[in-house]
């Protein structure tokens, strides 16, 4: 029992987590059913937003639900047709052809006779043709009349108009199938009103109901009753009447899909630059078409530009307009951005689409700005330029062969000289690059000198040369002046002046040093001459004096030896007498102070004319004549003394 249990107990476990994953995997499902329908756009190339109507779960009172698009006008109101094959299949239904889209109007245009009976080209004549003939039919031929139904319609629009050829299709009941045969606009056929692949419905059972829910009884091209009748759809239920009666034009026609260039949700504003992702709800569309007679190019001779600010970058193009014979003139230039090139990928989406040209109209040259959207991938996505007609409300837009833009990736840097003179050359400044301000290379003005760069204008924001700056747009840079200042020249002048006094007083100083260097040397070479000359002359005068003294001496001593003496001896002493009177000591003291005088003057001549040089050529001649005195008095004193020794030496070898 306990096994059995546990068993209960794991397969109820597992039951539970089949039924949980279930439930998850529905939801997720759901989840990304939701995430791919956020990708529908409210512009795409071509029909590709188009839809084919609802073809399931079908009854007599399901109203008919599917796409629409506006195409073409009646009494210049623009008519609004259902969409009942898009895929242009032949094979859909009788009244489809292949590259062509099957539109049926969704009101009744005109009430009209099948035929009138009047048989203006005796077609009818004698029964030959059958009032119900749908090829011979007076409601054929208002609808492909270009007076008449087609007249609302452009050229362009009537060449989008497929020829259709089809044979019939099934009958049903008493209503018979009827073929097309090169018909341009045509009425719906019993087959057509039955064909689910129309998102129609016809309850055979049910008296022949429908869902066509126009509120309305309008014609088939369908027979009835073995030919003598034409098939109506009179609220919502098939009837039939004769051709002779009234009932409504609801026509229908096969439009070529590939000369579509694309449809864009006929509620939706384009008159600017617009993001195109969300769901049209009114699933209303209205058709833009390819006119080749008229062009918008990008102007190559000027420069395409490009603003990044407050968190928008801002395209400036410039473009030249062409058109040629034929074509419906352009009031307006548009920017369409596609996620890839359009001209190569298939699915291609297009991302933003509207005019960004002037309420003034374009002209054969200008330029126009646009914000790129904030989802703009620079690497993948492609801005497209066009020449188009809008045409407002439901009526179809003419465009130009779209033109491919280059978005700058730089912006153009201009430099002013503002008063300056000469030239710097523009550069360029990458997106979100911090550019480096080179140095002026403008001539100042006179008395000025270059201070810094402004951005913008003259008062804009100031920058160093050799300093980074981000530039978010082209701009222009002016050179900022400022006067020299004189104060920083006297400062220099003045720096330069005592650098000068500086060097002089150096070189005077050296100078002066040097001298007194000199004059110290040649004081004391003076001094030492002094000195040697002094000691010299002390040395004579002593030994003068020593001579002297031995003269006295001996002069005493024959004084006293011979008192009584002869006369000559008496001479001999008044000659001694003599030469004691001339070797006295005031004579010595003369000398000596003439040697001290002739020191002392050579000494101070040689410091006067080292300080001043001041000592004129008398002084120095006086010093010289000085010089000489003292050798004359000194020689004389010598010859004296030589006379004085001999007359001793005489009288001693006398004796």
């Amino acid at each position: 029992m306990k096994i059995r249990r546990k068993n209960k107990k794991k397969i109820a476990c597992t039951l539970i987590i089949c039924l949980m994953a279930g439930i998850f995997s529905v939801f997720w499902n759901n989840v990304l059913t939701l995430q791919a329908a956020s990708e529908d756009y409210m512009v795409s190339f071509g029909i590709e937003g188009i839809r084919n109507p609802n073809r399931e779960n079908l009854t007599e009172d399901t109203i008919w639900s599917g796409d629409y698009v506006w195409f073409g006008s009646h009494e210049d109101n623009p008519i609004k047709w259902r969409v009942l094959d898009k895929s242009g299949a032949r094979g859909t239904g009788i009244s489809s052809m292949d590259g062509g889209m099957l539109l049926q109007a969704d009101n009744s245009i005109k009430t009209l006779k099948f035929e009138d009976g009047e048989d203006l080209n005796n077609e009818h004549q004698n029964g030959a043709i059958p009032d119900t003939d749908w090829q011979t039919s007076d409601v054929r031929s208002w609808l492909q009349g270009e007076n008449e139904f087609l007249k609302g319609f452009s050229s362009a629009e009537r060449f989008l108009i497929m020829n259709t050829t089809k044979d019939k299709g099934s009958d049903v009941n008493i209503y018979e199938s009827v073929a097309l045969l090169n018909d341009t606009v045509f009425l719906l056929d019993i087959a057509d009103i039955s064909n689910s692949n129309y998102g129609y419905y016809l309850a055979t059972d049910k008296f022949y109901a429908t869902n066509t829910n126009l509120n309305a009884k309008f014609w088939l091209r369908s027979l009835a009753l073995f030919g003598t009748y034409i098939a109506i759809v009179n609220n919502d239920e098939l009837r039939q009447i004769t051709p002779s009666n009234e009932a409504d034009i609801v026509p229908a026609l096969n439009i070529k899909f590939d000369d579509i260039f694309f449809i864009a949700a006929s509620e939706t504003d384009f008159s600017s630059l617009v993001s195109t992702k969300g769901i049209n709800t009114s699933r209303e569309w209205k058709l833009t078409l390819l006119d080749t007679n008229k062009s918008a190019e990008v102007n190559l001779q000027k420069e395409s530009s490009r603003s990044d600010k407050d968190g928008r970058t801002t395209i400036t193009i410039p473009y030249i307009y062409n058109e040629n014979t034929g074509a419906r003139s352009a009031n307006q230039i548009s920017v369409m951005i596609t996620d890839k090139d359009y001209t190569t990928n298939n699915d291609t989406a297009i991302k933003a689409y509207g005019r960004v040209s002037g309420d003034e109209g374009i002209n054969i040259e200008g330029e126009v700005s646009f914000v790129l959207p904030e989802d703009f991938n620079a690497d993948s996505d492609k801005v497209y330029l066009l020449a188009e007609q809008a045409n407002g409300g439901k009526r179809t837009n003419y465009v130009s062969n779209p033109v491919l833009v280059d978005i700058p990736l730089t912006y153009t840097i201009n430099f002013d000289p503002n008063g300056g003179s000469g030239q710097m050359q523009s550069v360029k400044a990458g997106v979100g690059e911090n550019y480096i301000l080179p140095d002026c290379g403008f001539t100042a003005p006179i008395g000025k000198e270059f201070k810094e760069w402004a951005i913008g204008s003259i008062d804009g924001t100031a920058i160093n040369a050799g300093e980074g700056y981000i530039f978010s747009e082209n701009t222009t840079v002016y050179a900022v002046w400022q006067d020299i200042e004189e104060e920083d020249t006297t400062k220099e002048e003045s720096t330069s002046e005592e650098e000068t006094i500086t060097e002089e007083e150096s070189t005077t100083e050296e100078q002066s040093t040097a001298e007194e260097e000199t004059t110290t040397e040649e004081e004391s070479t003076t001094e030492e001459e002094s000195i040697t000359e002094e000691e010299s002359t002390t040395e004579e005068e002593s030994i003068t004096e020593e001579e002297s003294t031995t003269e006295e001496d001996s002069t005493t001593e024959e004084s006293i030896t011979g008192e009584d003496s002869t006369t000559e001896e008496d001479s001999t002493t008044e000659e001694s007498s003599e030469a004691e009177d001339i070797t006295t000591e005031p004579e010595v003291t003369t000398e000596k102070n003439t040697t001290n005088n002739y020191a002392s003057t050579e000494v101070n001549t040689s410091k006067n004319e080292s300080e001043a040089d001041l000592t004129t050529d008398s002084d120095r001649g006086a010093a010289v004549n000085t010089g000489d005195s003292f050798q004359v008095e000194l020689f004389g004193l010598l010859f004296i003394s030589a006379g004085v020794i001999l007359t001793v030496s005489k009288k001693k070898e006398k004796e």
